[in-house]
């Protein structure tokens, strides 16, 4: 007798994350880890302790699947106020555990098998796999890489790609992991083709405070967008909360309404003490964001200086907190770059994370990508120990 198949196909054509895996390889060798984006900044004072008076005022079960209305409320205002984005929280929000789960609910409430979404590259990870889990297809278009490290559109690439089962694009700015900031001009362009096309925008705006060259536009306020386009951003990155696991979807009622039918089945609710500490956090002045801008300028230029003091070719982020590294000179005969990022942590104790997360069959793209988002100490050390290695190679 034939043996019924026990893991389902859809897993067979995705891994598991190379940049979560990256940090386990991390721990194994007691290396510095500058792969995964784990800011090593403490959750701020206050909205700890709004998420613990919250649990001791007894928000300890389920909240309102779709978020509480405290927090559609303050997310509203700063919407309102950052980025001139009016919106009624009630009909147009989504809270939701996680950015990830958020994308994952947008594609299953908008996307049949066999759609087609348009996906910039080098490509946030998870998008692929979300995207194959809804049943859809995720189409990579190309970026082009200039002389000088950064990523530009190919217009007639991106075009070209758009057929008859497209249905959307993915807009991640600033982007991970090239920290590319999309111009208002690419916003328009990119509103022209949606418009041409028909498409749904799904925006992933994670690190929309972490801006060090133009500022950040939200795609939903270019003209002809905010109809089509899903809003997604969450409190991980902004207020160094990444294991609290709250973010959004904003997004016009009828597709809020699928979103939140998919979302109430996957995850039910956002853990409820800390919605409340995120509509503190939503609520934080204008200096919260100039500190943290501020603290992260000078941690890309520490590691950005150290690596152009010990020789390396590397990309200047105009936003977010990575930077790619050319690792060209570094690879051996043949070895792929996952490898070379194994093998870096071990003779450098430098963790980092291969180009092969970010692209699509391409594993000899020789870069690897570096985060920023840790203290001064451990950037100084992994500078150091970097160059260390690079020189005993020379």
């Amino acid at each position: 007798m034939q043996k019924t198949p026990r893991i389902a196909q859809r897993t067979q054509h995705f891994r598991e994350s190379i940049i979560r895996n990256m940090s386990l390889v991390c721990q194994e060798h007691g290396a510095l880890n500058l792969a995964q984006g784990l800011p090593e900044d403490d959750t701020p004072e206050v909205l700890k302790t709004a998420c613990i008076e919250a649990i001791q005022a007894g928000y300890n079960q389920y909240a309102r699947t779709y978020g509480i209305p405290e927090l559609g409320k303050a997310l509203a205002e700063k919407m309102q106020g950052y980025y001139g984005l009016t919106f009624d929280p009630e009909s147009w929000t989504t809270i939701c555990c996680g950015g990830t789960e958020a994308m994952m609910a947008a594609f299953l409430a908008t996307l049949d098998p066999g759609d087609q979404v348009l996906v910039l590259s080098p490509y946030y990870e998870n998008y692929r796999a979300e995207l194959m889990m809804a049943g859809a297809q995720a189409v990579f278009v190309p970026m082009r890489l200039d002389a000088e490290m950064q990523y530009q559109i190919d217009w007639p690439a991106l075009e070209q790609a758009c057929g008859r089962r497209t249905k959307g694009l993915i807009i991640n700015t600033p982007h991970n992991p090239t920290g590319k900031v999309f111009s208002r001009a690419e916003l328009e362009q990119m509103a022209a083709l949606c418009e041409r096309h028909d498409l749904l925008v799904y925006t992933d705006e994670t690190y929309e405070h972490l801006v060090y060259q133009g500022q950040h536009i939200a795609p939903a306020t270019i003209p002809g967008l905010q109809a089509r386009t899903i809003t997604i951003s969450s409190i991980s990155k902004s207020y160094a909360a990444t294991g609290w696991r709250v973010a959004w979807a904003i997004a016009p009622p009828e597709i809020t309404a699928a979103i939140r039918k998919v979302h109430d089945f996957l995850t039910i609710s956002a853990p409820h003490p800390m919605q409340h500490a995120a509509a503190v956090a939503l609520r934080l002045p204008d200096s919260y964001y100039a500190e943290l801008l501020s603290r992260y300028q000078q941690r890309r230029e520490l590691l950005c200086g150290g690596l152009a003091r010990a020789g390396f070719t590397f990309s200047r982020p105009q936003g977010a907190y990575y930077v790619l590294l050319d690792v060209s000179a570094y690879l051996r005969p043949h070895e792929n770059i996952l490898y070379f990022a194994h093998r870096l942590t071990r003779e450098a104790g430098v963790a980092t994370v291969p180009s092969s997360a970010f692209l699509e069959k391409n594993d000899r793209a020789a870069w690897v990508r570096l985060a920023f988002c840790k203290q001064p100490d451990t950037l100084s050390q992994s500078i150091e120990a970097l160059s260390a290695w690079a020189k005993a190679r020379v």
